[in-house]
C-alpha cells in the first residue's frame, strides 16, 4: 500500500523539483548574462525610469505593497512559532503538527539566508549604488556592475535586495505544506518573491541583478536546509503525510 502511495506521489515530486531547478537555472543564466553585458542592468532599470530621480513605482499603492511584502514573511514565521508551541502542547490536530526539524528548517533558512548572508555579509560589504543614485538616472554615482564590491555607496546599498530575499524565503514554509497543496504554495511563494523584486526595481531601489541574486541565494539556502533537516528514511517507508509531520520524534 505504501509502495503504491509512493508511486502516485512521485510524478508530483518530480514536477516540483523540476520547477525549482528551472527557477534556479533561470536566475543563474540571468546573472551570467548580466555579468557579461552589465548594460542590461541599466536597460532593465530604464524600463521604470520617468525623469531624473523619479521612477514609475513611486505611488501610494506601491508603498502599501512594500509594507505588506516586508511584513508578511515575519508574520508567517511568527505563526510557525505559535504552531510549533501548540504542537508541543498537543493542542493541534496531528496533521497540523510542526515538528522539531520543521521549525529548525524555517529558523535556519530565514536567519542564515536573508538575515546573515544577504543583509550582513553581501549588503554590508558590497558598495553598489542604487539605480536612483547613479548618473544615468539623475544621481551622482557611476554605475557599478553587481560583481564589483567597490562603489560610491557607503551603507544600505543596492546589492543584493534584502526585501526580495525575505519574500523568496516564503518558499520554506510553502515546502512544508501538505503534498496536494505544496506545488501551488511553492509557486505562489516564487511569484511573491518575483513581485517584490519587480516592485523594488520599479521605485529605483534595485537592479535586476540584485533581485536575481537574492532569489538564487535564498533558493539554494532553502533547498540546502530542506535536505539537511529531513529525516533519513527508506523509499518504501514514504507515506502521504504533510511536510509538517514528516518527523514527529525529537532530534
Amino acid at each position: 500500500m505504501t509502495e503504491c502511495v509512493s508511486k502516485r506521489k512521485r510524478p508530483g515530486h518530480i514536477g516540483l523539483k523540476a520547477f525549482a531547478i528551472s527557477g534556479l537555472l533561470l536566475a543563474s543564466f540571468g546573472l551570467a548574462a548580466l555579468a557579461l553585458w552589465p548594460g542590461l542592468d541599466l536597460a532593465g532599470a530604464a524600463w521604470f525610469f520617468i525623469a531624473p530621480g523619479h521612477f514609475v513605482g513611486a505611488t501610494p499603492e506601491m508603498r502599501a505593497f512594500r509594507t505588506f511584502a516586508s511584513v508578511l514573511p515575519f508574520v508567517i514565521y511568527a505563526g510557525a512559532i505559535l504552531l510549533y508551541l501548540a504542537s508541543l502542547a498537543l493542542m493541534v490536530p496531528r496533521h497540523l503538527i510542526l515538528s522539531h526539524r520543521g521549525m529548525i528548517f524555517l529558523s535556519l533558512s530565514l536567519a542564515l539566508g536573508p538575515g546573515l548572508l544577504v543583509n550582513q555579509v553581501f549588503k554590508a560589504h558590497v558598495h553598489r549604488p542604487r539605480p536612483i543614485h547613479v548618473e544615468v538616472f539623475g544621481g551622482t554615482a557611476p554605475f557599478q556592475p553587481f560583481y564589483k564590491a567597490d562603489g560610491d555607496c557607503e551603507k544600505n546599498c543596492s546589492f543584493p535586495s534584502g526585501e526580495t530575499a525575505a519574500s523568496f524565503w516564503t518558499m520554506a514554509p510553502a515546502a512544508l505544506a501538505p503534498p496536494p497543496l505544496r506545488g501551488v504554495a511553492v509557486a505562489a511563494a516564487i511569484l511573491f518573491g518575483a513581485a517584490t523584486g519587480l516592485s523594488r526595481m520599479a521605485v529605483g531601489a534595485h537592479f535586476l541583478s540584485d533581485v536575481l541574486f537574492s532569489g538564487l541565494l535564498t533558493g539554494l539556502m532553502t533547498i540546502g536546509f530542506w535536505y539537511a533537516t529531513r529525516p533519513n528514511r527508506a523509499p518504501h517507508m514514504t507515506e502521504a503525510k504533510t511536510g509538517l509531520q514528516e518527523d514527529l520524534a525529537p532530534l
